[in-house]
């Protein structure tokens, strides 16, 4: 996962701009962002990336890059086949 899919989920959800958005920006009233947008943020991340995020590890996000971290830590390992099971 890249970066900028975290930055593109969080225009994309919020109907923003990515114009000056970072992995420093916080996730807070001083940014302009309510808790019911990073509700709609956690939620869409969710379902993007296939996995749960708790809400007290919520509380812990003060920036984007807090959320990108934790995703990243997150993601479910990719399946693997044995060589003898992928159809060629």
């Amino acid at each position: 996962m890249e970066f900028t899919e975290i930055i593109d989920l969080f225009c994309e959800v919020l109907s923003i701009d990515d114009e000056g958005i970072d992995k420093t920006t916080g996730l807070t009233e001083e940014y302009g962002f309510e808790p019911i947008d990073i509700a709609k943020l956690v939620i869409a991340a969710e379902e993007r990336f296939d996995i749960v995020i708790h809400d007290e590890d919520v509380a812990s996000f003060k920036t984007i890059g807090d959320m990108a971290d934790y995703i990243q830590k997150n993601l479910p390992e990719p399946a693997f086949l044995p060589e003898h099971l992928i159809y060629r």
